[in-house]
This record gives C-alpha cells, structure tokens and sequence, in this order.
C-alpha cells in the first residue's frame, strides 16, 4: 500500500519542478540531477509526467525550454497544467543551487522515509 499523497509531498515536488525550470538552470542541469532525483521520486502523476519529460529534453536552452515542455506535457493529456506557475519564479529568491539541493534532498528523504513506512508486514 503506498503513502498517502499530502499537501506537503504535491507542494514539494512542484516546488522541485519550478526550481528545473528556472531560468538560471544551466541546460542539461536537470540530467546533472536525474542520478539523484528519479522519476519514481515524484509521486503525483502531472509532476511526473512533467519530470518525465523535462529529462526527455535533455540539455535544452531555456529560450525553448517552455514550447517545448508545454507542448510535450499537452500531449501526454495534460493541457490545463500551470505552465505559468511552473515558469514564473519571484525575482527575490534564494541562491539556486541551494534552494534546488534542500528541495531534492528532501524529495528523495521523503520518498525514503515513505517507502520504509508503508512496507507490507511479513
């Protein structure tokens, strides 16, 4: 029986996607990232879906990063996604990097964590 998916973990993982989707991240930072952070990390289907197809793209520049995306999401049956949300991010955030490596390292231990809590008993 997997975790149930909380507020938290939805709010986390989009959080994660927005951070990839930065225009600061250098092209190809999101496969720097994919040993780490795996499409199984991401638990709720559209932000899947989403990470899915951003490692798909490769190292893209950001320029054509939101068409193509958009368009790739939109055709796995996405259309009403928050592709501006996904892409608009507050001129006053934090360092990058490290808002980006709390995000993941906090992904992969809630995965973690929710992984060797809902084990089936033997």
């Amino acid at each position: 029986m997997p975790a149930p998916l909380t507020p938290e973990r939805v709010a986390l993982e989009w959080k994660a996607l927005r951070l990839l989707c930065d225009a600061r991240m250098q092209p190809g930072g999101v496969l720097a990232i994919s040993s780490v952070l795996q499409p199984h990390h991401f638990r709720e289907p559209s932000n899947r879906a989403v990470y899915e197809e951003l490692l798909a793209l490769g190292a893209v520049p950001h320029e054509r990063l939101r068409e193509l995306l958009c368009a790739r999401v939109t055709r796995r049956g996405l259309p009403d996604l928050d592709f501006d949300g996904l892409f608009l991010w507050p001129e006053s955030t934090p360092d990058l990097l490290t808002e980006m490596v709390r995000a993941i390292k906090r992904l992969v231990t809630l995965y973690e964590i929710e992984e060797t809590s809902f084990e089936p008993s033997q």
